[in-house]
């Protein structure tokens, strides 16, 4: 597998978040519909939607990228307390197999708001995170029924 480089799509509502100005159009859907083409075009592999507490949801925002483009792939970022693990493995599998296989997963580990996630502190949050990454790996696995 060759090196695939990504950009960053801002999906803030606050100005100033990495230089961004949310004046001039930022987290807008043809906004951020133009710069995932952008990227696309560009020969980039895809980029980050990014999230924290008060950004619109990055799951929302990648479903109506990939929607609008055919080769761009979307790296979700996800915190461990938003998402449990089998809500967001459906919602991944599905995704990425209306995409045609772009989606990419970024577990975030960094802190934010943890109480609106319900995540918490330590061992709690590392477990939590750990069991995230055990369960994305199935989304690729063969089902027998």
């Amino acid at each position: 597998m060759g090196v695939e480089f990504l950009w960053y799509i801002p999906n803030t509502v606050e100005p100033g978040h990495r230089g961004d100005d949310v004046a001039a159009g930022w987290a807008d859907l043809e906004r951020s519909t133009e710069l995932a083409q952008i990227v696309e075009d560009h020969g980039w592999g895809g980029a980050l939607i990014g999230t924290g507490w008060g950004r619109p949801d990055t799951f929302t925002l990648a479903t109506a990228l990939a929607a609008r483009t055919t080769r761009f792939r979307p790296l979700i970022a996800i915190r461990p307390g938003y998402w449990r693990p089998a809500h967001f493995a459906s919602a991944a599998a599905t995704l990425d197999h209306l995409s045609a296989g772009r989606v990419l997963v970024n577990i975030v580990s960094g802190q934010d708001n943890l109480a609106a996630y319900g995540d918490a502190e330590g061992e709690q949050r590392l477990l939590a995170l750990y069991e995230r990454s055990e369960v994305l790996p199935l989304l690729r696995a063969p089902v027998t029924v």
